[in-house]
């Protein structure tokens, strides 16, 4: 079994990129899959975080994953405003040398994607109690694996392409999952923001929005958003009770001076 851990909005705001991430992982994965949401709730291992120092909610809980799956086997953690276009056994059979498989393009530490060897991270990265009165959790652990280098590898094929990155195709081999990142531009956003409008309710993001900079990318996510709910995976498959006392930081960009 897979075992795939994936950082979520806790919110009901995200739904459709929910649906769009488990549709595309089932349709090409060639084994079972078991999927995690680590979403921000009033209850159980994703409750009493220090949240209000991360971009989401949900930023910290990635350095969870080892401590939840008891330090044993192996785990792939992901952000839910992924795509893939690849069967994710290919990623999940890769060796992991040391403690993190993961994206380091020159250098940098792209952890929106990773595959961690449990076991071996016992001792570097501590408890779930002990993760919870951290202040700062993704801050300490990225820098703590940027001066560990040693700990870390390369995964094989591109499983974190950032909003189409140099790819004139996608359709390029080597594109096995896209990460729509910029959060003015998700792909989700035009059917979310207009559910929630029918809600009365309001998107967790509180700047502008534009058109993904890439139609074939947008046109990708809808394909797959329309397979998805003819698939039996619409967005109210992934509604939950939501926590409503999520903290979070002004999400506007702010342009540099």
């Amino acid at each position: 079994m897979i075992r795939m851990f994936v950082g979520a909005d806790g919110t009901n705001c995200d739904l459709e990129s929910q649906a769009v991430l488990e549709y595309s992982v089932r349709k090409f994965a060639s084994e079972p899959v078991e999927i995690v949401w680590m979403q921000q709730a009033a209850a159980g291992p994703w409750s009493g975080w220090h949240t209000e120092s991360g971009r989401t909610p949900f930023t910290h809980f990635r350095w969870g994953v080892p401590a939840a799956c008891g330090y044993e086997g192996k785990a792939i953690y992901v952000d839910s405003d992924f795509f893939f276009l690849a069967d994710i056994a290919e990623l999940w059979h890769q060796p992991v040398p040391n403690v993190i498989l993961l994206h380091s393009p020159e250098g940098k530490l792209k952890t929106s994607c990773m595959v961690f060897d449990c076991e071996k991270a016992e001792g570097h990265i501590p408890s779930l109690k002990a993760l919870k009165q951290m202040p700062d959790v993704n801050g300490t652990f990225t820098n703590y694996f940027r001066e560990h280098r040693e700990l870390l590898t390369a995964y094989e094929g591109d499983w974190n392409c950032i909003d189409g990155g140099k790819y004139e195709s996608m359709q390029d081999p080597r594109l096995k999952a896209l990460h729509y990142s910029r959060i003015e531009h998700q792909c989700h956003l035009p059917y979310a923001l207009a559910r929630l409008k029918a809600e009365g309710r309001k998107h967790w993001y509180n700047g502008e929005t534009s058109a993904h900079p890439r139609a074939d990318v947008q046109a990708a996510f809808n394909a797959l958003y329309a397979e998805a709910c003819d698939a039996g995976f619409p967005p109210e498959r992934y509604r939950v009770e939501p926590f409503t006392a999520a903290t979070r930081r002004d999400f506007k960009y702010r342009v540099p001076a």
